[in-house]
């Protein structure tokens, strides 16, 4: 495919090796397979040669270094113990029953309407006085035109 692309082979349609090649090549890819065969069964026959334990380098870690020496007492006195009050954190628990009443929290019932209306009468406001710094984003992130 690529000797009709390169100018030095152009028109060249020679075979290169032909079945000489692919009898040496399975040869050696026989003789290898095979070696390592041979190997197998002869461990395998004798296993007094991997007796011998397999050595490795371990080095253990360096010493810590010395603690630091304790500080000079400026003078003798005696410490001050300060009395701690326990302090005790709160708990949550899961409620044993249900409320009848749910408490009502107020929310903004806005609209999309009459955000959006607030928000374009607020933009031309600022480009008509041009305060308008950085383009505007929607509530969910996007650039206001």
């Amino acid at each position: 495919m690529f000797d009709d692309v390169l100018i030095e082979s152009a028109g060249k349609d020679r075979k290169k090796g032909g079945w000489k090649t692919v009898l040496i090549s399975a040869f050696l890819h026989i003789v290898i397979i095979g070696a390592v065969v041979a190997a197998g069964l002869y461990v395998k026959k004798n296993p007094e040669i991997i007796t011998k334990p397999i050595q490795a380098f371990v080095v253990s870690a360096p010493p810590p270094p010395p603690p630091p020496p304790p500080p000079a007492a400026s003078h003798a006195s005696t410490p001050h113990v300060e009395q701690q009050t326990p302090q005790t954190h709160p708990t949550f628990h899961q409620p044993t029953r249900t409320p009848r009443e749910v408490p009502q929290v107020d929310v903004p019932t806005e609209s999309w309407e009459e955000w959006s209306e607030e928000r374009s009468a607020a933009l031309s406001a600022a480009k008509s006085e041009g305060n308008l710094a950085a383009p505007a984003t929607s509530r969910c992130g996007l650039a206001v035109t």
